[in-house]
């Protein structure tokens, strides 16, 4: 009988996947020799290079000779062919083969980095169907069906066998013994990992600071979860302590409430563009302004652009998001610097949502550059699959201290308007698993304007809690009451929830635009993603998953 960690016994299953893992590792448990160890778990844990790294894997056996095998679960239909696996849902079929692939990819990077050269065998375990297929394309796959599911045990000695190696097996049980079962409610370990995110992402706001620029100019291409509004922090903090004053200005006026909190105590000067030439403009109008009209903004800009002076008052200025400033704006900004003042201007092209043709701001031209490529925030496996779509110029270096899960894309089918249907089933369903609403996002890739999303003001049975499109005499945006937040992907940028559903996703060419709202979206997250996509998205992904695009 083999060793199983954590020990099941009294374990009760949740749903029919758990029931079919439990059902393996009792196979497995009665089976096995007393030599070999089968570790179960949804994520696991263990500490290598410094930090606390997670990966999700549903039974690992490891035998004496120090070889291991995966096996992936799939409990009711699975379709297995030519064109690889796909598990079967009421609203489709959704492709897991890329899934499979990158869960191998990933334990082997992680066993490399620990030093750990062993031989691995993977297996996709269907318990539940008969497969009469011919041989997939994932040649390191083994489809074991119902039929042979009893010969399960046997198949995994004779593929792990060979000569002992206790060495490799000790070193093996260690690096996969600290098993760690992610509690469903994310709050406690989201409150470890902001800390440990906190302090990996330090590095940009620790030495950024210290430079010097002849020009006063720095501009920083960093990207999503790479330290940037540490690095405005710390910027307010230097202005503090030296007696400086500071501008902090960016794009969405979410971000700008975010950092306002955040900034309490620093007495810096917070606010969006469209903040800042709105008040212009209202200092200099009589009669209150007509914010009903989208005609406001436009005329407020073009006041802001005639009426800023050319000498400047701030010492600091910290322009974030300036991947959607326009050329003007920017020379706008820059000349309420002081003369020998400095400007930091934060950005990342891969969260440019605006994309407009005009010639380069010249006087960025004098700006010391500083790029940054590491995400801290991401877990890895959805860096993974960010790296896997390219969704960036570069690829983006994971270094979250967790492996989290792979993004889970649902396809809506045609006769699902918008994909409501389907997104309401996936809320439900994370909120049946004990995912308070708290934590989780609702964000509609259609945009304020085309959702249907932000139209509703509940989703499954608990009311929205969403921007309503109108704003006070003063200009605040009204906010719905609510318990589950529904916001649009772009004012969301800048901000993050422990659990992101991506909804309203609808495309049909992976062009700039759309590698960018998807990269926005799916960094965002900062535990889970769920995408709900519509058919013509999906296969567009797949091609680009397949290279086909």
């Amino acid at each position: 009988m083999a060793q199983v960690i954590p020990n099941l016994e009294g374990v009760k299953a949740t749903s029919t996947g758990m029931q079919r893992e439990l059902d393996v590792v009792a196979l497995l448990r009665e089976n096995l020799p007393q030599d070999y160890v089968v570790f179960h778990g949804v994520l696991w844990s263990a500490k290598l290079d410094g930090g606390q790294q997670f990966g999700e894997v549903d039974v690992i056996v490891l035998a004496p000779s120090g070889k291991i095998g995966l096996l992936e679960v799939k409990a009711g239909q699975v379709i297995v062919n030519n064109k690889g696996i796909s598990k079967a849902y009421v609203d489709g079929n959704k492709d897991v083969s890329w899934q499979l692939n990158m869960q191998y990819g990933a334990l082997r990077n992680r066993l490399r980095k620990a030093k750990l050269d062993t031989e691995i065998a993977q297996y996709l375990v269907i318990p539940d169907m008969r497969f009469d297929g011919e041989v997939v394309r994932l040649p390191r796959v083994w489809i074991v069906d119902k039929m042979r599911f009893r010969s399960l045990p046997g198949e995994v000695i004779k593929d792990l066998a060979g000569a002992p190696n206790p060495e490799l097996f000790a070193k093996l049980q260690a690096f996969f013994g600290n098993i760690f079962q992610l509690p469903i409610d994310p709050s406690e370990t989201l409150q470890w990992l902001n800390e440990a995110v906190h302090d990996l992402a330090e590095g940009l706001a620790t030495w950024m600071p210290r430079l010097r620029a002849p020009a006063g100019l720095f501009r920083v291409h960093a990207t999503a979860g790479g330290g940037k509004t540490q690095l405005a922090l710390r910027l307010f903090e230097q202005a503090r302590d030296e007696g400086l004053s500071l501008r902090y200005v960016c794009f969405n006026r979410p971000l700008a409430d975010y950092l306002r909190v955040l900034a309490k105590g620093f007495e810096v000067s917070v606010s969006t563009y469209h903040e800042l030439a709105v008040d212009a403009l209202r200092t200099s109008c009589q009669e209150p302004l007509d914010f009903a009209s989208p005609a406001v903004f436009a005329e407020a800009e073009s006041y802001f652009a005639e009426h800023t002076p050319d000498v400047g008052q701030f010492d600091v200025l910290v322009i974030d998001e300036a991947q959607d400033f326009s050329s003007l704006w920017l020379d706008v900004l820059l000349r309420q610097r002081k003369p020998g003042g400095r400007a930091y201007v934060l950005q990342d092209e891969a969260q440019q949502l605006y994309l407009r043709q005009e010639a380069p701001n010249a006087q960025l031209a004098e700006a010391v550059e500083i790029d940054c490529w590491d995400n801290f925030r991401s877990p890895r496996r959805i860096v993974q699959a960010i790296n896997a779509l390219a969704l960036t110029r570069e690829p983006v270096i994971p270094r979250c201290p967790i492996e989290g899960q792979l993004p889970f894309f649902h396809t809506w089918p045609e006769d699902d308007a918008d994909g409501m249907r389907t997104l309401e089933r996936v809320v439900s369903n994370l909120l049946h698993e004990g995912i308070k609403a708290k934590n989780i996002a609702l964000l509609s890739y259609a945009g304020l304007k085309r959702s249907k999303l932000l139209t509703q003001d509940n989703l499954a049975k608990l009311p929205l809690r969403k921007f309503s499109g109108a704003y006070d005499d003063q200009g605040q945006p009204h906010w719905t009451q609510g318990k589950l937040l529904a916001e649009s992907l772009h004012r969301f940028k800048g901000q993050a929830a422990p659990v992101v559903v991506m909804c309203e996703v609808d495309f049909n060419a992976l062009d700039t635009l759309t590698k960018n709202r998807l990269f926005v979206g799916m960094t965002r997250a900062q535990w889970r993603l769920e995408v709900v996509l519509s058919e013509q998205a999906e296969r567009v992904l797949m091609a680009a998953l397949s290279g086909g695009e």
